[in-house]
């Protein structure tokens, strides 16, 4: 009895920290580099099934793109209007809303935070699939203009980190005023549709506690 709890605690301990499920393409995690030319809201691809290996075409109607471009034209919800602070929090709503527009089209409205949890659930969505993702969102609204403080940064992957034994990946922005500050933003940990996690990639990477941008909530369990 005491063997299963050891083996049933590594497992669950993995769970959390993991987010490569099996069959993920490893390359993407290692090698690919996310598509940043010839996107528009109209003709981008969704990555989903454990590292991308299913895509989906998808095209967004003007009034759907217009509900993106709304949440840059109102005050955030948190913080400021005007300051990077304030536009990053409506960098992560537009992440959210552009995921809720999506799933329609890509039958992932079901995709829940983490990997394990939702294990065997149809089209479930690693790290992989949602770096990829955010990265292709964070360049569709940089291409068209919405971000006064920031640009899409590169993909960070991390392991045998402070957050966990697994490897991670993530997408990031920077921030153009502060010494090309990058930020990471986190959709995975997040159900479908979910305002990401935010967090300046040195605390990331540190295992620094993170505060949640809309809520407050400390995060007490792993991102990574």
């Amino acid at each position: 009895m005491k063997l299963k709890a050891t083996i049933l605690a590594v497992v669950t301990a993995f769970g959390l920290s993991g987010c490569v499920m099996p069959g993920s393409h490893i390359s993407y995690l290692l090698t690919h580099e996310y598509p940043r030319e010839n996107l528009s809201p109209q003709n981008f691809v969704v990555c989903l099934r454990h590292g991308c290996n299913m895509e989906v075409d998808v095209s967004l109607t003007t009034v759907e793109w217009q509900s993106v471009r709304d949440i840059f034209a109102q005050p955030p919800a948190v913080g400021r209007a005007g300051t990077p602070e304030g536009e990053r929090v409506q960098i992560a709503f537009a992440l959210a809303r552009i995921e809720q527009l999506v799933a329609d089209q890509a039958n992932t409205g079901n995709d829940v935070g983490g990997s394990f949890s939702g294990f065997g659930r149809s089209n479930q969505l690693d790290c992989v699939d949602e770096m990829v993702n955010t990265a292709t969102y964070l360049t569709l609204m940089h291409n068209d203009g919405l971000f006064e403080f920031h640009r899409p940064g590169r993909r960070v992957t991390e392991a045998l980190s402070p957050r966990g034994f697994w490897p991670h990946t993530v997408s990031t922005v920077i921030d153009t005023t502060d010494d090309d500050r990058h930020y990471i933003i986190d959709t995975w940990i997040k159900n479908n549709g979910e305002v990401p996690y935010v967090m300046a990639l040195n605390d990331w990477k540190n295992g620094v506690s993170h505060r949640d941008i809309v809520t407050g909530e400390v995060l007490n369990h792993m991102i990574f």
